[in-house]
């Protein structure tokens, strides 16, 4: 994947399960944003042909993690 496609997988991984991702307008003009996206030779025909949980599961883990820094660390930053 391209750094392009990928930052595109984060960004929806991330609202996953969210009252706007669930309109079905939002979803008909990710998918074909989305779809864009890829060359003919990626073979990517559809939104379903990915599956977004290890990016929403790597991405709840790391929120979580910083959610729980100690408050110096967070201070610091």
């Amino acid at each position: 994947m391209t750094p392009e496609q990928e930052e595109v997988c984060n960004w929806w991984a991330q609202i996953i399960g969210s009252e706007f991702a669930e309109k079905d307008i939002v979803l008909k003009n990710f998918e074909k944003s989305f779809l864009e996206l890829f060359t003919p030779e990626q073979n990517v025909t559809a939104l379903a042909d990915f599956d977004f949980t290890p990016i929403k599961e790597y991405l709840d883990r790391v929120k979580e993690e910083r959610k729980n820094r100690p408050i110096d660390e967070k201070k610091r930053e």
